[in-house]
């Protein structure tokens, strides 16, 4: 069971739906220094809900990172999120891989204790930059648009 997502994260989520199509995709900034590209895939579950990963992902130096990553699930309604259910964040440090989970815990290295953020916190800030911070939705260099489910 993961956390709900803010009304205002369904909305930015919403954004890049529409921008990208109902299977995701990715897209590439101008400056991908600073904006990692944005990577969205999609699955469809067995319970009717789409699966999705969605983070940004650097592969500048031949080594593909995610910084962070999330994996989510949420249902459609006539082409709308509705109900975006959120059940872990991953993210890279220079120690390792850390997991933030529904809990609410970071773990990382066999250590686990709170995370002071929460993963609803995490992921309004990520949706907030991805859709209205970044240069993603009004000024991509490169968008690939995926045209089916992972499964298909």
């Amino acid at each position: 069971m993961g956390k709900f997502a803010s009304e205002k994260s369904v909305e930015n989520l919403q954004k890049i739906f529409d921008f990208l199509g109902k299977y995701g995709g990715a897209i590439t900034t101008k400056n991908p220094t600073n904006w990692w590209k944005l990577y969205v895939d999609t699955d469809l579950r067995d319970d009717g809900r789409i699966a999705t990963q969605i983070g940004v992902l650097s592969d500048l130096n031949g080594d593909t990172i995610f910084d962070p990553l999330f994996r989510i699930a949420f249902t459609w309604d006539d082409d709308r999120i509705k109900e975006v259910e959120i059940f872990s964040c991953e993210e890279t440090t220079v120690f390792g891989t850390s997991v933030v989970d529904a809990d609410d815990m970071i773990s990382m290295s066999g250590i686990r204790e709170k995370d002071e953020y929460g993963l609803v916190e995490r992921f309004d800030s990520f949706m907030h930059n991805m859709a209205e911070v970044g240069p993603y939705l009004r000024d991509p260099e490169k968008v690939v648009k995926y045209d089916s489910y992972l499964s298909e």
